[in-house]
């Protein structure tokens, strides 16, 4: 059987229904995965059942958890559920070897539970291009498992984000944009845990960042064989 991805979702100002854009699935599927939408609970029999954790794109963290204080002005919508949900994945996910994913919002929630602190806004990266054209380079560091991926120490990737993992992050910056921004997290330890502040989803017509999905997929299969 091909491996489960459970896949964490946006919500609407009401929390009243769940939002994901169909490009993760195709993503997934497309690298050889079974995605799965789940709903904001239920976080330790999702990870009974997942081989593997995508964590989505969307709105911001909730600042008080990271120590942070808000930018009233920029902030976007903040979801204290979706918030908690995810860092009970994460819990669960780095208690039970599962690979994890994580999708710009998703890339910071991952920073976040390893004990960055979240820049609260930044200019200049909310592109004008469609999603699918990619506007500027990161710049990639030697020997992460970003580099093993991409192959290559420049990728052009989107960008719709207007917050970045910040200070304190325990695990390597992988990749930052040439301004300066962290661009690619992976917290120490063996399980495949990586996080991208760009959407690779979006992007998969491009070799390079299919490969993301493609190695996220064969790191829940190896779980898969082990689990089963």
């Amino acid at each position: 059987m091909k491996p489960l991805v459970a896949v964490s979702p946006s919500v609407n100002m009401n929390e009243d229904e769940i939002m994901l854009k169909r490009a993760y699935f195709s993503a997934v599927f497309n690298a050889g995965g079974i995605p799965m939408a789940t709903d904001l609970s239920g976080a330790n029999e999702i990870i009974k059942n997942a081989d593997g954790i995508i964590l989505s794109g969307g709105g911001d963290i909730d600042a008080e958890l990271t120590g942070d204080v808000a930018d009233k002005a920029t902030q976007g919508q903040v979801s204290r559920l979706r918030d908690e949900y995810e860092f009970e994945l994460m819990k669960y996910a780095v208690k039970n070897n599962i690979p994890v994913l994580g999708i710009c919002r998703g890339m910071q929630v991952i920073g976040a539970y390893f004990g960055a602190h979240i820049i609260q806004h930044m200019e200049g990266h909310k592109q004008k291009e469609e999603k699918n054209v990619p506007s500027h380079f990161v710049n990639i560091k030697d020997g992460t498992v970003l580099h093993k991926i991409i192959g290559e120490n420049r990728l052009k990737v989107n960008s719709y984000h207007h917050q970045a993992v910040g200070k304190g992050f325990r695990g390597t910056i992988s990749a930052v944009s040439d301004d300066g921004f962290a661009e690619a997290v992976e917290p120490d330890g063996e399980t495949f845990i990586l996080g991208v502040q760009w959407h690779p989803e979006l992007l998969t017509e491009y070799r390079e960042h299919q490969r993301i999905f493609s190695e996220f997929i064969k790191a829940a299969a190896i779980k898969r064989r082990i689990a089963y």
